[in-house]
C-alpha cells in the first residue's frame, strides 16, 4: 500500500480546524458583541446623573440619545431615559417609566 504524503493529511485536518473557528465565531460573536454594547451603554450613562446636576442638559441630552442607541432595551438605560426625561417636566417621561 502506498504511503499518503504528509500534506495531503494535514489539508482535510487544517480545513476542519478552520471550520471549527468559523461556525464557533459564528456563535459566539453576536452575544459577544451586544454585551459590548450594553457595557458601553452603562459606560455612558454613569456619567448622567453629574450632567443632570450641573443643569447641562445638552451633554446629558447626548448621552441618553447615545446609550438608547446602544441598548434600547436595556433597564438601566430606560431608567436614565426616564430620569432625564422628569427633569426636563417632558411628558414623554412616562412611556418610560
Amino acid at each position: 500500500m502506498p504511503a499518503i504524503p504528509d500534506a495531503t493529511r494535514r489539508v482535510p485536518i487544517a480545513l476542519g480546524i478552520l471550520l471549527a473557528l468559523v461556525i464557533g465565531a459564528f456563535f459566539l460573536i453576536p452575544p459577544a458583541y451586544r454585551k459590548n454594547k450594553v457595557y458601553r451603554a452603562h459606560k455612558v450613562i454613569a456619567a448622567l446623573p453629574g450632567e443632570l446636576e450641573r443643569q447641562d442638559w445638552r451633554a446629558a441630552g447626548n448621552r441618553v440619545r447615545l446609550a438608547l442607541s446602544l441598548a434600547p432595551m436595556d433597564p438601566d438605560v430606560q431608567r436614565a431615559v426616564a430620569t432625564f426625561c422628569t427633569k426636563l417636566e417632558s411628558p414623554f417621561a412616562l412611556q418610560y417609566w
